[in-house]
């Protein structure tokens, strides 16, 4: 199973991807966060044959929503309603941060953090069936 990991945030989307067999999530790029951003991820789904999404759930340590939570949930249902995939949230705590200490990121810091957070997700299925 092929699946999208996503790191929203209000100016730009972080995108990876992962075949679930291999259980190893690469970042793919970052694309702005606009009024086609919807339609250019469900192309990509189509294209790229994703059968899942896996959305970075943006929570404070103490488990209250950060500002940009409302956001992410407007944005899982319309991707939801509009791609007919499934989208599940993993937490994520200081994906970016992580992030930007790997070497060699670069451009792709926001695509590095969603592949960190479908990472996250992968390993914790892994561990379900442990």
């Amino acid at each position: 199973m092929k699946l999208l990991g996503i790191d929203y945030g209000m100016k730009r989307i972080g995108l990876a991807i992962a075949d679930g067999e291999t259980g190893i999530a690469t970042p793919l790029k970052t694309i702005d966060n606009n009024d086609v951003l919807v339609a250019e991820l469900v192309e990509l789904c189509k294209e790229r044959d994703v059968q899942m999404v896996v959305l970075g759930e943006s929570k404070q340590f103490s488990g209250k929503d950060n500002p940009v939570m409302q956001s992410i949930r407007t944005f899982k249902q319309v991707l939801e309603e509009r791609s007919g995939l499934p989208v599940v949230y993993i937490p994520e705590f200081f994906s970016s941060a992580q992030a930007r200490r790997q070497p060699e990121v670069g451009r792709l810091v926001d695509g590095s953090a969603a592949a960190i957070i479908l990472q996250s997700y992968l390993d914790s299925i892994v561990h379900e069936d442990n």
